[in-house]
């Protein structure tokens, strides 16, 4: 094991967030909080995903079913979530046991969503069973909690060292809701290694536009949409169906690249313009294709933060309250100042 005059220098630090998700967003998260660990701090580093045990590559073309709540809808999620525990129980009692101390994040970990207050309560469990310290780290929330989240989620937020969140709205809820006090920092994705070389000078370069799955709109807007009036939003967004060809249609999840095939359909049918969809099918090809762009349009955050990464023109197509936060953090900080806050502030926790 590598050494350190830090005061953790023997630490096994366990990563732990939606590394193995179909996000590209998470992946990076992940690749950058383990890279920067491992080499800046010289501290022995695995991962252990929150809630899966293997890489999600569905990348099909069928979108997951969206559950209709019914009277038995309480009772499938017990359900599910016994299942859940008795096939992760060895995996997280056995990474609990091998580290000297956990960060859970990055990512949006700290919302309701009837998976994470769980997930998040049996890791924080196990960890303090097990004597091992723990913190948060560059988490995000949005929305209200149920009462059950509030309290499985109480306990894991009680019970960490630190708290960082990414945001001031993150920030207010759970200083509001858990009495908490937590801290801000940036995103762990501004720190993913440039360590080859992602830009192309044989491709011409083109826009490229990150249509959002439809339903995740509706969701943070709490509206009904139909498919051709959303799909007109990022039409006139990107500044009228005269403009529509200057862009690569691109994705970040595998419900995004669903919606841009449908959107690529509704352009061909509707305006007669042929647009092409680049496949993003592992993090280097997502990172190759805003690489190689010369403008970034997208709904997701992590498009955007790779895009400041490059230094590449890019336009937030704002959805939820994240992405308006990112638009008012992010403006006007340089790539350096947003990266050194990141360090000073692990610095703090590891």
């Amino acid at each position: 094991m590598l050494k350190t005059d830090h005061k953790y220098r023997n630490n096994v630090v366990l990563i732990i967030n939606e590394g193995f998700s179909n996000n590209l967003g998470d992946q990076l998260i992940n690749e950058s909080a383990i890279n920067f660990i491992e080499s800046k701090k010289n501290f022995t580093c695995f991962f252990q995903d929150l809630n899966r045990i293997n890489l999600d590559k569905n990348y099909g073309t069928k979108t997951k079913k969206k559950y209709t709540k019914t009277l038995l809808f309480p009772l499938k999620i017990v359900f599910h979530r016994l299942i859940w525990f008795f096939k992760n129980f060895g995996r997280i009692r056995y990474a609990v046991k091998q580290c000297n101390y956990a960060i859970i994040g990055g990512g949006q970990l700290l919302k309701d969503n009837n998976i994470f207050p769980f997930s998040i309560f049996i890791w924080t469990f196990f960890l303090k069973y097990y004597k091992k310290k723990y913190s948060f780290f560059s988490v995000g929330t949005q929305g209200s909690y149920s009462p059950v989240s509030r309290k499985l989620l109480g306990f894991s937020i009680r019970n960490a060292d630190y708290i960082y969140v990414r945001d001031k709205f993150s920030k207010s809820i759970i200083e509001k809701v858990f009495k908490f006090k937590c801290s801000l920092t940036y995103d762990f994705a501004f720190l993913f290694p440039k360590d080859r070389n992602y830009f192309s000078y044989n491709l011409k370069k083109k826009s490229i536009l990150g249509i959002v799955d439809m339903y995740i709109y509706s969701h943070f807007n709490n509206i009904d949409i139909k498919q051709t009036d959303y799909y007109e939003l990022w039409i006139n967004f990107v500044g009228g169906i005269e403009k529509i060809n200057d862009y690569n249609l691109f994705y970040s999840t595998s419900e995004d690249r669903n919606e841009s095939i449908s959107f690529r359909t509704y352009i061909k049918k509707r305006y007669n313009i042929s647009l092409k969809v680049l496949e993003n099918k592992d993090l280097n090809e997502f990172l190759e294709n805003i690489a190689q762009a010369n403008r970034v349009i997208a709904g997701r955050m992590h498009p955007l933060i790779v895009a400041k990464r490059f230094k590449i023109k890019y336009k937030t197509f704002v959805l939820s309250k994240k992405l308006d936060q990112f638009n008012k953090i992010y403006k006007n900080l340089s790539l350096k100042e947003i990266q050194e806050k990141i360090k000073t502030d692990l610095d703090k926790v590891i």
